[in-house]
């Protein structure tokens, strides 16, 4: 390590310049991380932050609300499955919202709960009175449209004139804030046309389950014939667009991490190279092959850990400044996993130098014989 190190304070600049594109490279793989995980999380926040373990489903519906109503009668045989502890509705819908005077509409998603029900956000800024049904509660992301606590809104569909009652945060669905609304409002509108409802009475489109640890699916039994309980994950994966739009941004980093790796690869190959007659000096001088192996992996090590530390700094510096409205998520779980995969990355790539290391022949490499 320490050869390895004076050989880098001797060639600062070059070592300046390896560092300095494994930076970029680490920089772009954790920036397109969180702008990938932001984008996961816009289209499916409410549902990933549910306060359940399970949802109901209508059998057919291939696991989306948009296809699913079911009868919200059926939610006493649901909660008298063996390890449910409860159970409750929830409906969703498209819709738009307007100040009273119905200028400058925004469209947001509209979810149906039932009062005191253990799925409510968590209200982060006002007051909401369960019990007042003109009192509602909007991602904090409307803010930026204007509204705030106490304002009057018309969500359209609904002729009576709502409150801004409180403010919730990371409740987006469908890449749109929610805005949450009781049940029976939320089914004023999604079922305002004759038939709609399918002939269901008290028609919603899911139930929530709340679930102890021993609760599977597989050990379901009773009269579900029309029904299918799935996890919270199948759910957000079923919602339309969120595995295309997740399998996309994951190969893009799969390319990503895979051309990285080559440009790594090539780099410290090609510097490998550079210095075969210095290795063939520590050769003649009685250095064994596993010493200056050492030294080559010593360095990739460093410069790539170096890299990589600067890479997630220049991410978080980025990430301060980006807009408002950008959606951004990137957690310490994923950069310590992708950090260390680069880093792994990089020393898988060393094989190849070393490879060129082993193979030396000092008196070649001195230019003594040919």
């Amino acid at each position: 390590m320490k050869l390895a190190l004076e050989e880098i304070k001797y060639n600062k600049g070059k070592y300046f310049m390896i560092t300095f594109i494994i930076m970029l490279i680490s920089w772009l793989v954790f920036l397109l991380t969180g702008l990938g995980n932001g984008l996961n999380t816009l289209n499916a926040a409410t549902i990933k932050n549910i306060n359940g373990n399970y949802l109901v489903f209508e059998k057919d519906s291939e696991n989306k609300f948009t296809k699913s109503t079911i009868s919200g009668t059926q939610i006493e045989k649901i909660k008298k499955l063996k390890n449910v502890d409860d159970a409750t509705f929830l409906g969703s819908s498209m819709s738009s919202v307007s100040n009273e005077k119905g200028n400058k509409k925004t469209d947001i998603t509209i979810v149906g709960i039932t009062n005191n029900s253990f799925i409510a956000p968590k209200v982060v800024e006002g007051t909401i009175n369960q019990t007042n049904d003109k009192r509602v509660i909007v991602d904090k992301s409307l803010e930026k449209n204007g509204y705030k606590v106490g304002d009057h809104i018309k969500i359209s569909g609904l002729k009576k004139v709502l409150i801004v009652g409180g403010f919730t945060e990371n409740n987006t669905f469908n890449h749109l804030p929610t805005v949450w609304l009781p049940l029976n409002l939320w089914q004023e509108i999604r079922y305002a046309a004759p038939g709609s409802d399918d002939g269901n009475s008290d028609p919603v489109n899911a139930f929530v389950l709340q679930t102890n640890s021993d609760f599977k699916v597989s050990k379901l039994t009773g009269d579900l014939s029309n029904l299918k309980v799935v996890t919270r994950e199948d759910a957000v994966q079923a919602m339309p667009g969120y595995a295309e739009e997740n399998g996309t941004i994951v190969l893009m980093l799969v390319f990503l991490i895979a051309i990285s790796a080559i440009i790594i690869g090539v780099f410290f190959y090609i510097l490998t190279m550079q210095k075969i007659n210095q290795f063939g000096i520590l050769k003649a001088m009685g250095a064994k092959n596993k010493y200056i192996s050492r030294i080559v992996v010593s360095q990739v090590a460093l410069i790539t850990i170096v890299g990589v530390v600067l890479g997630v700094g220049f991410t978080y510096a980025v990430a301060a400044i980006l807009p408002k409205g950008m959606p951004f998520d990137l957690n310490n779980t994923t950069v310590i996993l992708y950090g260390i995969g680069i880093i792994l990355i990089s020393l898988f790539t060393t094989i190849f130098s070393v490879k060129q290391v082993v193979k030396v022949d000092p008196l070649i490499a001195l230019g003594r014989v040919e």
